[in-house]
């Protein structure tokens, strides 16, 4: 019997997620997989065990405040298994969500000893429309697999004739590999010290004084602990540092700390009633105590707690259980309330309260198998208000699975829930560009314009987009005006300036240039804008001695010599040409096309073996760049082998 509702559990929760299976990549996913260049290689599983999660968009500049390697290791597994279909990633995913309902159903069975509890703590769990996010979205595979690897763990210290010193063993290590994969888990050994405590599931075992209680917790729990201070030293060798307040994020400690309460009501309502699954959440960020907004929730918060402690004193026997998974929901729901480590947009996420929520079905659970073991009549009247919740629940997941079917649906549906998003505006207004729908895309970049605080690079994107339909002065002269607003990228300049040079609109270059030069190295830029001025005159002369002034004003700046090397190659001065281009190299000697030039002018120089082994140093400086070795093959292909 238990097997045969063992399995219907776990068939219910994959064939409810198979809808996703259609599902394309969406946000995050196409910079982690569709775009992510070095996805291919093996190289990117292991250089992301000493690298930032996201050192694959620029791997010098550091992306992100995250160490995550598993998560890479995850998708480049699941990269070289299926490629760039996402249905085989669905897939996966759907397995591992499988893998956490089973877990939670073991260990709900090991907290309660019934198998009623156990069938629907897990059910619920399985059915939650509120994990769809975690779990039809290929990027917030780390989610699931945290969760796993914490009830992998788990189930090990609960187990009684587990615990032994290598099923020990392998708990921290399961332990450590969840810190791997995301850094929510640092507090589950409270967890353990937590369940140590309280020994739910031992109700009938003689009660003991809650001072004789401390050691044991403390000894169980060690072990965890010291993994967490390894980890923590790895991720300061690696990031620098232990955690950082989002770039975006101004919030005052004082701001971060009296919004709590009412993020922290928004999760307990998610997880509580788990119906309402959206792509975004709005929190509205509040600065006074006086505000409804911070009195109200502490309020319902107080109300809530002294609820909890009075029912807990009342049916104190059955009380430890309830206790256990109370604090494993605040500990679980604790990491995300961090308000400072995320961009303001993003402040509440559907997936943030996964785990938690694995604490709260187990509450659940148990409360439920209780009520049906103690009388035949609640049984009756139990037993269909569960199979009708789960009927519903399954119905709205398999419904809201759709909202993460591409970013165009994706961003319809944030734009709904937040009209007032101009980050929305702006997603949406890319998936429509490259939907071709150039007129709503239009449409709602002029919409995140007025909406955001420091829009150039709305405005940049929208003369993009102006020149994409063929309005080539008027989306000129809204890049310009992008560049006169704060927060410009350097290379922007650049971008107008060539856009501007092949309209031969050579006075708006010139006033970007001068832009340009008011820069902090600034004269660099300039004098590449410059040259490529004359370049277009066919004037290679002129640019030349743009380029060797610039040179020697700036002769740390690689680009300025790449350029020269490549000017002079147009005029036949292959000797001096490569010379700039040993220059280039010395400061950059990882750039592939650096290299390739460097073997194209040693072969016009007639040094054929030497330009061979170049082509090789070409190929082997950027493994991940395919063109490399495609080019390589028509000019030289003895260098392949």
């Amino acid at each position: 019997m238990r097997e045969l509702w063992l399995t219907g559990v776990l068939a219910v929760s994959a064939l409810v997620y198979t809808r996703s299976i259609h599902n394309l990549f969406v946000y995050d996913d196409v910079a982690d997989i569709a775009s992510n260049k070095y996805i291919k290689l093996w190289s990117f599983v292991w250089k992301s065990f000493y690298k930032e999660l996201w050192w694959f968009y620029d791997p010098d500049t550091p992306q992100s405040f995250y160490y995550r390697p598993l998560q890479n290791l995850w998708l480049g597994v699941n990269f070289h298994l299926f490629g760039y279909d996402p249905r085989g990633y669905h897939v996966l995913t759907i397995a591992m969500q499988v893998i956490v309902v089973y877990l939670l159903f073991r260990v709900t069975e090991e907290l309660t000893h019934r198998l009623s509890s156990a069938v629907i703590a897990a059910t619920l769990f399985g059915l939650m429309p509120v994990h769809a996010q975690a779990v039809v979205w290929p990027s917030a595979i780390p989610i699931l697999m945290v969760l796993a690897f914490q009830l992998g763990a788990f189930l090990l210290v609960i187990t009684r004739e587990a615990v032994t010193p290598r099923n020990t063993a392998l708990a921290v290590g399961l332990f450590f590999c969840a810190l791997l994969t995301h850094e929510s888990a640092i507090l589950f050994p409270v967890v353990v010290a937590t369940y140590t405590f309280f020994e739910p599931g031992r109700e009938s075992a003689p009660a003991t004084a809650w001072q004789s209680r401390i050691r044991p917790s403390v000894i169980a729990s060690l072990p965890f602990f010291a993994a967490a201070v390894v980890y923590l030293g790895i991720r300061v060798a690696v990031l620098g540092l232990i955690s950082a307040a989002a770039s975006s994020n101004v919030m005052s400690w004082y701001v971060t700390l009296i919004n709590i309460p009412h993020v922290l009501c928004k999760y307990i309502l998610m997880m509580v009633l788990p119906i309402r699954a959206e792509p975004a959440h709005s929190v509205a960020i509040i600065s006074s105590i006086s505000s409804p907004a911070f009195y109200l929730p502490m309020i319902i918060l107080v109300v809530i707690a002294s609820a909890a402690v009075a029912l807990l004193i009342t049916y104190r026997r059955q009380a430890p259980i309830y206790w256990f998974c109370i604090i494993w929901i605040m500990l679980a729901i604790a990491p995300v309330l961090n308000l400072r480590a995320f961009r303001p947009i993003s402040l509440m996420e559907d997936r943030y309260v996964y785990t938690a929520s694995a604490a709260w079905s187990i509450m659940v659970g148990a409360f439920a198998g209780q009520l049906i073991a103690t009388s035949s009549l609640l049984a009756w009247l139990t037993i269909p208000v569960l199979t009708a919740s789960g009927i519903a629940l399954a119905t709205i997941l398999w419904r809201v699975q759709y909202f993460w079917h591409n970013d165009l649906t994706m961003f319809s549906r944030c734009i709904a829930d937040e009209p007032g998003s101009w980050l929305c505006r702006s997603w949406l207004a890319s998936a429509q560009t490259d939907d071709g729908d150039l007129r709503s895309a239009e449409r709602n970049r002029k919409i995140a314009i007025a909406l955001n605080p420091a829009p150039s690079y709305e405005m940049m994107q929208l003369g993009q987009l102006y020149i994409a339909k063929g309005e080539r002065e008027r989306g000129l002269a809204e890049m310009v005006a992008a560049l006169q607003a704060n927060g410009v990228k350097d290379k922007w300049f650049l971008e107008v300036v060539t856009d501007a040079i092949g309209m031969q609109d050579y006075d708006t270059a010139d006033k970007v240039l001068k832009l340009i030069a008011a820069k902090p190295q600034g004269g660099a830029m300039a004098a590449i804008g410059y040259s490529q001025i004359k370049q277009s005159h066919r004037d290679y002369a002129g640019a030349r001695d743009i380029l060797k002034d610039a040179t020697k004003q700036y002769p740390k700046y690689p680009d300025l010599w790449i350029l020269l090397a490549q000017n002079d190659e147009v005029l036949h001065d292959n000797l001096n040409a490569l010379i700039a281009a040993d220059h280039a190299i010395e400061l950059s000697p990882d750039s592939g096309w650096y290299r390739m030039l460097r073997a194209k002018l040693l072969d016009k120089l007639g040094r054929h073996d030497e330009a061979v082994a170049e082509y090789r140093r070409a190929i082997a400086a950027e493994p991940e760049d395919t063109d490399i070795p495609f080019m390589v093959a028509k000019v030289a292909p003895e260098a392949l082998r």
